[in-house]
């Protein structure tokens, strides 16, 4: 499988970059290609400024490039903390530029019509692990509904939002613990290429 892998956080040393280094490891030896992007390191530039908007399409070769790969991934994983209830302005701007209309969704219908909504990434797998300092459960719903309904489900992924609440009083015993959690859910959302064989086989 490909996958598209994504980071945004900005420190250098966070506990996001520690879950992103070993998801990338992990997918790897089981033998898939990952397309990792650390956005803050790319200097991904997140407006979608008035003539983007109304070309429909960017110029930008790094959006270009994103566009390229998230449409022929078979998977996405995303790594980024809960700020303010929602992901970083960076990865705000990367959904607006890169899940854009003609590669993530389309609408259908004459002009000035009211238009059907198309999702164009239908059965691609998608998994987002959010980190946050805080523990209130009905932020860190409001955080999952926005992935898996309102923007991945949109597009027609099988989405998942998994959320390490109360990040700053977790214990390094439990970090380990929920990685090795996210190390397994990762092999069951993007299974290794004999597993794969073997689903469609039986």
């Amino acid at each position: 499988m490909k996958i598209l892998e994504l980071l945004c956080n900005p420190r250098p040393a966070s506990f996001n970059r520690a879950l992103a280094d070993l998801a990338r490891a992990s997918l790897s030896v089981a033998g898939h290609e990952v397309l990792f992007h650390d956005l803050y390191a790319e200097n991904f530039d997140p407006v979608l400024d008035s003539a983007e908007l109304a070309r429909g399409f960017s110029l930008d070769p790094l959006v270009q490039s994103h566009c390229r790969q998230l449409a022929e991934a078979d998977g996405l994983f995303i790594v980024h903390p809960d700020w303010w209830g929602q992901p970083p302005a960076l990865l705000k701007g990367w959904i607006d530029r890169v899940l854009r209309q003609g590669i993530a969704y389309d609408l259908d219908g004459a002009e000035f019509s009211e238009k059907a909504w198309t999702p164009l990434l239908s059965g691609k797998e998608a998994l987002v692990c959010v980190t946050s300092d805080s523990g209130d459960t009905e932020s860190a719903l409001a955080i999952e509904r926005l992935w898996t309904k309102t923007i991945l489900g949109r597009c027609g992924m099988v989405g998942e939002c998994r959320v390490l609440p109360n990040l700053r009083k977790t214990g390094q015993g439990e970090l380990a613990s929920w990685m090795a959690g996210m190390e397994s859910r990762l092999a069951e959302k993007f299974p290794a290429g004999d597993e794969v064989r073997r689903g469609a086989l039986s």
